[in-house]
């Protein structure tokens, strides 16, 4: 999935996640909790296409990538191997982030960066809750 415009790649054409330009946010704004880009609404609409095809059932760990990020899927696959416990498994996500922001932060454990980790258990949670 792509927000660039029309893409292929290895012959491959990439569906367009259709979302107007994020913009920067501020701390100092009330209500914005980042001075990163505020671009959660293109991340709820990629995951929404990624359920509505429902290829990631067939997996049990379901990974994002940012496209400038070097990834090497077989040594994931391989730290993720003792976590991998088939189609009960619980709804996790890999932490890539534990840094505290503020006193006021509520949640010391985030989710950000080029790579984001999520069981299938996880996403069909997800699912639940928006669908």
């Amino acid at each position: 999935l792509s927000n660039g415009g029309d893409l292929t790649i290895g012959g491959m054409p990439i569906e367009q996640v259709k979302q107007p330009q994020s913009d920067m946010g501020s701390v100092n704004i009330p209500g914005q909790t980042t001075n990163s880009w505020l671009n959660t609404l293109i991340f709820m609409k990629a995951w929404d296409m990624v359920i509505k095809k429902g290829d990631y059932h067939r997996f049990h760990w379901v990974v994002k990538v940012d496209p400038d990020a070097v990834f090497f899927p077989e040594r994931l696959r391989s730290l993720l191997a003792p976590l991998t416990m088939g189609l009960g498994s619980s709804p996790l996500f890999i932490a890539n982030c534990n840094k505290q922001f503020s006193n006021h932060d509520r949640w010391r454990t985030k989710l950000f960066g080029a790579l984001e980790i999520f069981t299938r258990a996880a996403i069909e949670t997800y699912a639940l809750e928006i669908f």
